[in-house]
């Protein structure tokens, strides 16, 4: 009996067997605790990503473009008051102004922000719900080798089985990426809607809102004329039957006061002094629209006054 060779095949065995055990894995349980965490790291809701980034943003987009407008009007008031240009080009800059303006995509940078983010967001959602779907083992020492085994004929058998973290969000977001999200286009329509409705009505304060832009959002694109439809918006105050200050809208009926008038009219009354139905306080909310509305017709307001000696000069030409 050979007793030192036996020796060096058992510390042969030994070591070829400890090289098997000891064989690190390519991917590693999440522990309990791991899980955890993650479950801990969630990202802002849609909403609350919307609220606190697309709006404001949004709302200095519409500023500058108010802002834009309001200029491009000075300056033509300038140019007619001046004799730069006569009646008729003044009268059809607005329908210039209103052309260009609606035909600039603005919203390119929110459309490309507010994907991103709600495919991430769905993304990890479904990231994590794989993950605490999976039932897997606490990994240690005791059943390092047998997870290394089955791990390697899962990855011969299937090489896309395992994948890091990283990996199987990428996955789920290009597979989200590829789908047709229908919410989430409305919702982006939405917002582009919104933005063209604030382009008419800083152009054209007093005209109702063209059907097509109050569509849900359906703007037709091929379309290159809007048609205004007739009459006026009224923008006095139903009850102080001045122009709108603070105006709020009664989210009981479709009718708007300006809150100053409307505190002063619940002294005494708690309906709707246009259709009778019930108004309070905290009924009504901020009329966005009608106040962008009373802004730009107090600016065209200002420039009708400088150039209304133009307009008597004009007169008595003819």
């Amino acid at each position: 009996m050979n007793t030192e060779t036996d020796q060096q095949d058992a510390e042969h065995i030994s070591e070829e067997t400890i090289s098997k055990t000891l064989s690190l894995p390519q991917f590693y349980p999440l522990s309990t605790s791991s899980k955890q965490k993650l479950k801990q790291i969630q990202p802002q809701s849609k909403t609350t990503y919307n609220d606190r980034f697309i709006q404001p943003y949004l709302d200095e987009i519409k500023d500058s473009i108010m802002e834009s407008i309001s200029i491009q009007l000075e300056i033509a008031a300038q140019k007619f008051q001046a004799g730069l240009i006569d009646e008729n080009t003044y009268n059809e800059i607005k329908n210039i102004i209103y052309k260009d303006a609606s035909s600039t995509d603005y919203t390119e940078g929110i459309r490309d922000a507010f994907n991103q983010y709600s495919l991430s967001s769905d993304a990890y959602s479904l990231f994590l719900t794989a993950i605490f779907k999976k039932n897997s083992q606490t990994l240690d020492i005791s059943n390092l080798y047998d997870y290394v085994s089955n791990e390697k004929e899962l990855l011969k058998n299937n090489p896309n089985s395992q994948k890091t973290l990283i990996e199987d969000f990428q996955f789920n977001f290009d597979n989200l990426s590829s789908q047709n999200n229908s919410p989430l286009k409305k919702e982006i329509a939405k917002v582009s809607n919104n933005l063209q409705q604030f382009i008419f009505i800083s152009v054209y304060p007093e005209n109702p809102l063209p059907s097509k832009l109050t569509n849900d959002g359906n703007v037709d694109d091929d379309d290159d004329d809007l048609e205004v439809e007739g009459g006026k918006v009224n923008l006095t105050c139903p009850i102080s039957r001045e122009i709108f200050v603070r105006p709020v809208k009664n989210t009981n009926c479709p009718h708007t006061y300006g809150l100053d008038a409307l505190k002063i009219y619940l002294r005494s009354s708690r309906e709707c002094p246009e259709c009778g139905v019930a108004v309070s306080l905290s009924d009504v909310r901020a009329d966005k629209i009608m106040e962008v509305r009373v802004k730009c017709y107090n600016r065209d307001k200002k420039l009708n006054e400088l150039i209304k000696d133009r307009f008597v000069d004009e007169t008595d030409k003819l």
